[in-house]
């Protein structure tokens, strides 16, 4: 019988976090320790994989034995602050910067084989969020050439019981609720909007080849290779909801400055994995609408 496969994983009580652990724990190949801060609310993990869980309190001053005790394989960071709730820089850092920092030094003190990071596509110069994450990218590449070291950039992804400060979500439940008036910069800009279960499979596909690596730094992207503007996402949702009272006031919200105003990801390496995403972007929006009207 193939040993399992020991992964620590931080942020498994959010939206990322929580769809990856509902993943990995039905493949039967992996021990799953999950980072656990008090308050956190892990409702979004499957109650019959919750019982299979093992949880490690955060902060702990007994982390690096834990790491020892437990021969931890693998670190998968998902813990992320977006600063979409006018958190201080401190806040934004500590899961975006220093508590990565914490576990790439007991990766490297207890010979761990490899550590995946989830990163964002933004310019660093957009907001204190994405430039926290390039900061830890960078020591992310310096770490590499002790163990394997994965950077996954993953563009606009969206799904049921997502983030409701998210975008896609945010308008999703403004077209649910009527609102009279819904303000937007231009929408001029183009994003990539990928499904979560299609994320989920590609940091499967990454997770294996990143075990199998020895050193060195990949940079991983992740979207479906298809860009569609704002304003066109806006009224696809506006028209699955089938919403006739909203308004529109597209140009009413300031563009950010250094926004990305296209994306343009580069799938060639992820693609070599055998991987692409199954679900289409009417699709995926009709899934995720259909669980916000049930779930109003």
């Amino acid at each position: 019988m193939q040993k399992k496969v020991n992964i620590l994983l931080s942020g498994g009580s959010g939206f990322l976090g929580s769809n990856l652990v509902n993943f990995l724990f039905k493949s039967k190949k992996y021990n799953l320790y999950l980072l656990k801060r008090s308050g956190s609310n892990f409702s979004r993990i499957n109650k019959n994989i919750f019982r299979g869980l093992s949880f490690i309190q955060y902060p702990n001053r007994n982390l690096a034995k834990i790491f020892k005790a437990k021969k931890i394989d693998c670190v998968i960071h998902c813990a992320t602050n977006y600063g979409s709730r006018k958190n201080t820089i401190s806040e934004i850092i500590q899961p975006n910067l220093i508590l990565p920092m914490q576990l790439l030094d007991l990766c490297y003190l207890n010979n761990v084989r490899c550590f995946l990071n989830t990163d964002t596509v933004l310019d660093k110069r957009v907001s204190n969020y994405s430039l926290s994450k390039s900061q830890f990218s960078e020591w992310l590449r310096h770490y590499s050439k002790n163990f394997a070291c994965s950077n996954i950039k993953i563009e606009h992804f969206f799904g049921p019981g997502d983030n409701e400060t998210k975008f896609v979500i945010s308008t999703i439940k403004s077209f649910l609720n009527n609102e009279k008036n819904l303000n937007f910069t231009l929408g001029t800009q183009k994003r990539d909007f990928i499904f979560i279960d299609d994320v989920v499979s590609a940091m499967d596909k990454i997770l294996t080849y990143s075990l199998k690596k020895k050193i060195g730094y990949d940079l991983f992207e992740v979207g479906t290779g298809k860009n569609v503007s704002i304003k066109n996402i806006v009224k696809m949702i506006k028209k699955i909801c089938k919403n006739t009272k909203s308004k529109l006031n597209f140009g009413k919200i300031p563009m950010r400055k250094n926004e990305l105003l296209k994306v343009n990801l580069n799938l060639k390496k992820l693609k070599a994995l055998k991987w692409k995403p199954i679900y289409n972007l009417e699709n995926s929006l009709k899934k995720t609408i259909d669980y916000y009207k049930k779930n109003k």
